[in-house]
C-alpha cells in the first residue's frame, strides 16, 4: 500500500475557473512549493483568463498529477507526494 505525504481533497464543480480556484487553494497551504510554484501560477493564469478551455485545466491537471505521484526519497519507500481526491 502506498503511503502518501499529503492529500488534497478537492470538491467536483463543473466550471473549471471555480475548479481551479479550489485547487490553487488547497496547493497553497502544502509546505513544499519548489515544484508547484509554476503549476499554481499556471492554474491562476487560467483562472484569470474566461477563455481557457478543458484542454489547458487537464494539461495542467496532468502536471499536478505528475507531482503527486512522485516518490519520496525516506526509509518507506512506497512513500509518494500527494494524494489528490476529487469528492
Amino acid at each position: 500500500m502506498t503511503n502518501w505525504k499529503y492529500t488534497l481533497e478537492i470538491k467536483k464543480d463543473n466550471n473549471l475557473q471555480n475548479l481551479a480556484k479550489q485547487i490553487v487553494e488547497k496547493l497553497i497551504e502544502i509546505p513544499e512549493k519548489d515544484y508547484l510554484e509554476e503549476t499554481i501560477e499556471e492554474f491562476n493564469l487560467f483562472i484569470s483568463d474566461k477563455d481557457e478551455d478543458e484542454e489547458r485545466f487537464d494539461s495542467i491537471l496532468e502536471d499536478l498529477y505528475d507531482w503527486g505521484d512522485m516518490h519520496i526519497h525516506s526509509a518507506n519507500f512506497k512513500q509518494r507526494m500527494c494524494w489528490i481526491r476529487f469528492i
